[in-house]
């Protein structure tokens, strides 16, 4: 999942102006932090997401609600303190931060009552995905030209990645 989601956040992070001006207007200008943020949060979500659909597969609906209410009351939590403390464009951060909450507190969960672990390859595919994200989101800042290379870099990685795959 993250080899698919990886290139797309990384386009739609050099592409992000382009987008919110299609989109709304000039205006919203002051969103593109959190959007940024909120973006790379999206590739920790797929992971999540993926892993919380495990206790739904194993009939385990108690554990899955338990997990999504705790979810929930974090990612409240943290936007609340984020908005207060810096403001609108801190809400991206508050995004990101949920979600490697969420994505410790889902393998935990996995990994005690079910016994899984992800593999050495699924942690390097995210790993890899992240620092990609990462990096066209801090090298766009400097310029959309290095920015544009990452993300391109990016999708050049992501496609051999699933060609191999599915050799």
């Amino acid at each position: 999942m993250s080899w698919i989601a990886m290139p797309c956040v990384s386009m739609f992070i050099v592409f992000r102006g382009l987008i919110v001006e299609m989109l709304y207007s000039s205006e919203f200008e002051s969103i593109l932090p959190y959007v940024t943020w909120a973006m790379a949060g999206t590739v920790l979500r797929c992971v999540s997401w993926c892993m919380g659909y495990v206790m739904l597969a194993r009939g385990d609906g108690k554990a899955y609600v338990v997990c999504e209410s705790v979810s929930a009351v974090v990612y409240l939590v943290l936007n609340t303190l984020f908005y207060e403390m810096w403001g609108i464009e801190s809400l991206g951060k508050a995004y990101f931060l949920w979600y490697a909450v969420y994505c410790v507190t889902v393998m935990t969960v996995c990994r005690v009552r079910y016994g899984l672990r992800l593999r050495y390859a699924a942690m390097a595919v995210v790993t890899v995905s992240m620092l990609v994200v990462m990096l066209t989101m801090f090298l766009t800042d400097v310029s959309l030209l290095l920015g544009l290379a990452a993300a391109v870099t990016g999708c050049a990685v992501s496609v051999v990645a699933l060609r191999r795959m599915t050799a």
